[in-house]
């Protein structure tokens, strides 16, 4: 295996790690939207830890293997090309919708938190509002829409030959 292979193989298991976490990520909204006590609200958030992780981890490492890839791959792709400086484009965007929404709900899980410490654990409508925020939701379903675009690209490659 040469350096290509390896550094496809990088590329392509961060981008599973990333699109899986991002998966994750969405099944865990889902089910926080059926959640009002801080109790459950706060256990369903430390388990979405590791997705955090997963998509953060696997969204830097794709953009770095993805780049030395473009700059080791043979001739006919190159970091120049649309395809290629478009995902760039679309991930830059991606990871700052991520970033904003998934602030929007560590806010609501440090809430929960605090309102389990505090023995308040009778729904609350703050929480409740935080959780179904649709400012969150658009910034973080934006980012996986952006993900699936950069994973078009990089499928089927427009314009190269």
């Amino acid at each position: 295996m040469d350096a290509y292979d390896t550094l496809l193989f990088l590329h392509l298991l961060a981008a599973f790690m990333l699109i899986g976490g991002m998966l994750a990520y969405h099944v865990l909204q889902f089910a926080l939207l059926r959640r009002d006590r801080p109790s459950e609200v706060a256990a369903l958030f430390g388990a979405g830890r590791l997705f955090g992780l997963l998509i953060q981890v696997g969204a830097v490492a794709v953009l770095i293997f993805g780049i030395w890839l473009a700059y080791v791959s043979t001739p006919e792709y190159g970091i120049t090309d649309e395809w290629v400086i478009t995902a760039i484009v679309l991930w830059v965007i991606a990871v700052a919708l991520g970033f904003f929404g998934g602030n929007l709900y560590t806010k609501a899980a440090q809430l929960a938190g605090r309102l389990e410490a505090e023995g308040a654990d009778a729904p609350s409508a703050e929480l409740r509002a935080m959780i179904r925020s649709p400012r969150a939701a658009l910034m973080t379903w934006g980012s996986t829409v952006l993900i699936v675009a950069i994973l078009v690209l990089m499928i089927w490659k427009p314009g190269a030959p």
